[in-house]
């Protein structure tokens, strides 16, 4: 059955590199779907072993449904890495493990040295990128983000550091939060 089907979707097309492979996938997922309605009984014999390493995982994340179920349904075999690595950068962030992947380490570290106004967002941003892209093919951009709060603590502290040798004390901290957004932002409003 396997070669008429394949015959007759055309095999020059579906034999191509790494369409093939998406091909037996969504084959197999339609012979599964088949036995499991025959049967009654979910049936995870012929899914993909990182396929499956989602399926079975007890995660614990808001939204873990629905991407199990995603996972169910999927017969893209070249991202099951990438979605087993959100999966698993989901469930770190809700356990609020951040020593147990190089990104998470990273974003702790520079957390810890951050205080100038808008970080927390900064960092919440950082971790919903984390959870909605992944890590691994994402690596450049997530990078960027981490050097841009670096960046905009370097440039608050200079701030801070400016105002405190240039100012009497008398200085409004809403003055001092309105200069660093002008200057994070690179347009500095004139006063």
């Amino acid at each position: 059955i396997k070669v008429a089907e394949k015959e007759h979707l055309g095999m020059h097309f579906w034999c191509t590199a790494g369409v093939d492979n998406n091909y037996e996938a969504l084959l197999k997922r339609l012979e599964r779907k088949q036995r499991e309605f025959a049967t009654g009984v979910e049936d995870k014999s012929s899914m993909n072993p990182i396929q499956r390493r989602i399926v079975e995982t007890q995660w614990t994340y808001p939204g873990h449904e629905d991407d199990v179920e995603e996972a169910k349904k999927s017969f893209h075999v070249r991202l099951f890495n990438q979605d087993l690595e959100k999966c698993h950068l989901r469930q770190m962030i809700h356990d609020k493990d951040f020593r147990s992947h190089r990104a998470l380490i990273k974003l702790d570290e520079v957390t810890q040295a951050l205080s100038y106004p808008g970080c927390k967002d900064d960092v919440k941003r950082a971790e919903a990128y984390l959870s909605r892209e992944g890590y691994t093919l994402h690596k450049a951009y997530f990078h960027e983000m981490i050097q841009g709060m670096r960046n905009k603590q370097n440039v608050y502290d200079g701030v801070v550091m400016e105002f405190s040798m240039n100012t009497s004390d008398g200085v409004a901290k809403k003055d001092l939060v309105q200069t660093l957004d002008d200057v994070v932002s690179g347009f500095p409003t004139k006063k």
